[in-house]
């Protein structure tokens, strides 16, 4: 059986019932997605692939037709893929294909019966700005996050298990010189060594499962939008927008990658800080606590002057690239009107003031730094120097200070990482600004819930007091009456920008008046 009259004329037909728009050309790309196979061979994996791919929920398959969720996608042993539209009155059930409904008898093999689940309407479907989808994306993905941040806090709890290591060696070991209970420990250390690459193993493969989950979605949620966006909505600069859903990228790679399971290491550090307080002295625990919370509150002040180069970057990248796109594509006509010499201003203006907030965005993100790396040095200082004080007074022991002094290096080392997580905030912030630009352009069905989709055209176009104008432009044409019924050969006459091609636009509705 042919897929016009098998498979996908029952998902048009289960769709056009439910009162669903689907595209014919979506569907054709997703019954080929499908497995490329006859009908007959396509198992309900196959189905449900070809579901997910046209934006519907997986398919759930029925031993047994339920009437409650009629209709029902169906496989008849002798007639091919059909609907299941009611149940018959003497038993049985009404089974519809192209160009016939038959009534199937209560034994009739049934091959496959299968529920397709549908968007209420179109409005739905698109309602909701790229935010919304990244949240539904990651809330999707929220076992595997939650499992990759359990992962990254066990591997601090690790890193505490092998400061006890100091602090055994210098307190037990050595004093005693104890040789074998130096190479039981040493064993331990090994083993929790090996254990914390498996770990990170471990989380890095399971990011990466929801890495191409989230991309396989949102690429295509992002791409579908681009194509439904009316042409007279489409930016005067193609080559900015390009640019602007490049930015995905960047959003995709923030909220997946290791860097973020950083912030993790924030809590890790306050139970470091107890540890601290514990094996050695409180006051000792102050030393980092200061310094960590001084050295937040200089990157939440950083943070407005990062995000603000981030987003004055991320333009001015679109623009060069808008600009590069445009050249290439006109080529011929720069060349033929000796306009090259335009284009390289505007370029060598662009990269110049690229160069310049590059150059800030380093000169802010690098200050930072120094100014962490100083306050790291700081930290290590007063507290080696107040725990000897300690250890002089007989407060504490040698492997106190040497595990405090371990510990403390990790409490801010999780501080360390905040330039560059301000950094790729910011970026991705401004990714997201640049996407969310793309979807409060309207679409082809803006405000209309339930498209036409008319299988047969008649011809006859009837055009009354019709009015186009580009945004913040005045009308590029106006047509007070205008007939064209079928069959009739007309020709439009016009010089250049009167507006012929506009109106041919217009009355293919790729053009809103």
């Amino acid at each position: 059986m042919t897929r016009e009259n098998g498979l996908g004329w029952a998902l048009s037909r289960i769709a056009q019932i439910r009162g669903v728009p689907l595209d014919e050309v979506r569907l054709q790309h997703a019954l080929s997605e499908a497995g490329g196979r006859d009908d007959a061979d396509l198992s309900p994996a196959d189905v449900q692939r070809c579901a997910i791919f046209l934006g519907w929920s997986a398919a759930a398959v029925q031993d047994v037709p339920d009437r409650a969720q009629l209709p029902l996608l169906a496989q008849a042993d002798t007639e091919g893929w059909g609907v299941l539209v009611d149940a018959a009155a003497g038993g049985g059930w009404l089974f519809e294909r192209p160009g016939a409904l038959l009534q199937l008898d209560p034994d009739a093999a049934l091959l496959q019966v299968i529920c397709v689940g549908m968007p209420a309407n179109a409005q739905t479907a698109v309602q909701g700005g790229f935010v919304l989808r990244l949240r539904q994306a990651l809330r999707r993905y929220r076992g595997t996050i939650i499992e990759a941040i359990a992962a990254s806090f066990f591997i601090n709890l690790l890193t505490a298990l092998m400061s006890f290591f100091s602090l055994q060696v210098y307190n037990l070991v050595i004093p005693s010189h104890s040789k074998d209970t130096l190479t039981v420990m040493l064993l331990g250390v090994l083993m929790l060594m090996v254990v914390d690459l498996l770990m990170k193993l471990a989380r890095s493969k399971v990011m990466a499962r929801a890495v191409v989950g989230m991309d396989g979605s949102l690429s295509r949620e992002i791409f579908q939008r681009l194509l439904k966006v009316r042409l007279d909505q489409m930016p005067g600069s193609v080559g900015s927008l390009a640019g602007q859903l490049r930015g995905y990228e960047q959003v995709r790679n923030f909220y997946t990658a290791s860097t973020l399971f950083s912030l993790v290491d924030l809590p890790a550090a306050l139970v470091f800080l107890v540890i601290i307080a514990i094996m050695a002295t409180p006051w000792l625990a102050a030393v980092p606590l200061f310094v960590g919370a001084v050295s937040l509150a200089v990157g939440i002040l950083f943070r407005h002057r990062v995000q603000q180069l981030a987003a004055a970057g991320v333009r001015e990248s679109n623009m060069k690239t808008g600009l590069l796109v445009e050249t290439i594509e006109g080529a011929e006509t720069i060349k033929a009107s000796q306009g090259g010499w335009q284009f390289l201003s505007k370029w060598v203006d662009l990269n110049s003031k690229a160069i310049d907030n590059d150059m800030k965005m380093r000169h802010t993100t690098d200050g930072f730094n120094y100014y962490l790396g100083s306050a790291q040095q700081l930290s290590y200082v007063l507290l080696v120097s107040l725990g000897a004080w300690f250890v002089i007074q007989g407060e504490m022991t040698m492997g106190a200070l040497i595990a405090s002094s371990i510990l403390g290096g990790r409490v801010l080392s999780a501080v360390m990482q905040m330039p560059s997580l301000l950094v790729q905030h910011a970026h991705a912030k401004a990714a997201i600004d640049g996407i969310e630009s793309l979807y409060r352009l309207k679409t082809d069905n803006e405000g209309v819930s339930r498209p036409l989709l008319p299988t047969r055209l008649a011809g006859d176009y009837s055009l009354q007091g019709l009015v186009f104008a580009y945004p913040d432009s005045p009308p590029a044409l106006q047509v007070a009456n205008l007939r064209i019924q079928a069959g009739e050969r007309v020709a439009i006459l016009g010089p250049i920008g009167s507006g012929k091609s506009t109106l041919l636009k217009v009355m293919t509705a790729l053009y809103q008046p």
